[in-house]
């Protein structure tokens, strides 16, 4: 499990609850970078994500290749990003740059979430396709991958034991 946070608001003032995201922005981790204080790293509903420090107005650093992330994870100390392609990238906390660390899935049509379970990282790949021409049923298809780190390649995963995913529109859940 790890920690990540959203910025909400209730649309309903004091009926209802229904909490949205505030600003767009989706998921937070919040995390300390020596000599930088405490650190916002903010992934937003339209794909983007950018990394501040808290208490200042000013954004570190904004993406500039206009890439659309699917999700953002504190992984072994450090924050990881990923793509709409699959690839996964690390931010360096010293420099506040992203780092390349896995290979693409070549897949664009599917919403990508990264998950830790017993010490891995594991992207969890979900998406919709339909049942037949001219229908409006749709499936979910769900696959399981994780990067093998001596070859650099993508492996599916086909059995994960006793380990459960539980996944939201915002955050996984094990």
């Amino acid at each position: 499990m790890f920690q990540a946070h959203t910025l909400s608001f209730s649309r309903y003032g004091r009926g209802l609850i229904a909490f949205e995201p505030l600003n767009g922005v989706y998921k937070v981790v919040l995390f300390s970078v020596e000599g930088l204080g405490q650190m916002a790293f903010a992934f937003h509903e339209d794909g983007k994500f950018c990394v501040s420090n808290i208490g200042y107005n000013n954004s570190i650093l904004e993406d500039d290749e206009n890439r659309i992330y699917n999700d953002i994870i504190l992984y072994m100390g450090k924050i990881y990003v990923i793509d709409k392609s699959g690839i996964i990238f690390w931010i360096n906390c010293s420099s506040i740059k992203l780092v390349r660390s896995s290979p693409s899935l070549n897949n664009d049509g599917s919403k990508k979430r990264l998950v830790e379970a017993r010490g891995s990282l594991f992207v969890v790949e979900m998406y919709f396709r339909r049942t037949a021409m001219n229908t409006c049923k749709l499936v979910m298809d769900i696959s399981v991958l994780k990067i093998d780190e001596e070859s650099s390649r993508w492996l599916r995963v086909t059995y994960l034991g006793d380990v459960l995913f539980v996944l939201g529109s915002q955050a996984p859940i094990l």
